[in-house]
């Protein structure tokens, strides 16, 4: 079923139009609120709840094209999630990504051990990149780079004018970028 008539089903209160579009949009719709909010049962979470609501909300839909308006309630529902957490969340929160990287290494004998540290370092310098953004900051370069947004779509989504997304856009940019070592 394509994409159109799944929105259509929708509209007409067919929840069978609601699994073509999980789908199509579930994986990356969890990795982009991940990248944004770091736990990844709570973005799995927010995803199964967007998808929901995108549901009971499909006739706010403009148009045919739901991804991104599918993203922008992800996205939203992700720095909301953030804000919430702000304020029972310890700063220091150890999320055990070594003990699993390292369960990985030993399970996948398929690339050389170096090439899997490189890739493990390179991920740790991009994840301490990211932490080191505002959520709104994260949240932009997560639907620029990751989710593929074209930048009118990330200022509908963050309901910003232009110029606001290019100052953050800068902003995230000046943090330094991660180096991999040749």
């Amino acid at each position: 079923m394509e994409e159109l008539d799944a929105i259509a089903l929708l509209k007409i209160g067919d929840l069978n139009g609601l699994e073509p579009l999980v789908d199509a949009y579930y994986l990356k719709a969890v990795r982009a609120a991940d990248l944004i909010l770091g736990n990844q049962p709570a973005a799995e979470d927010i995803v199964q709840s967007a998808f929901l609501h995108a549901a009971v909300k499909i006739h706010q839909l403009n148009g045919t094209n739901f991804k991104p308006w599918f993203m922008k309630i992800v996205v939203n529902d992700a720095l909301k999630t953030l804000q919430l957490q702000k304020r029972t969340q310890p700063l220091e929160e150890n999320r055990g990504e070594d003990a699993d990287q390292i369960a990985v290494w030993l399970l996948d004998q398929s690339q050389p051990v170096e090439t899997m540290v490189e890739t493990a370092e390179l991920r740790r310098q991009v994840w301490q990149a990211l932490q080191q953004l505002t959520p709104n900051q994260r949240a932009s370069v997560v639907m620029k780079y990751y989710l593929e947004m074209t930048e009118k779509e990330i200022t509908q989504a963050l309901s910003r004018p232009v110029s606001p997304y290019q100052r953050r856009r800068t902003g995230a940019a000046s943090v330094p970028a991660p180096t991999r070592n040749a």
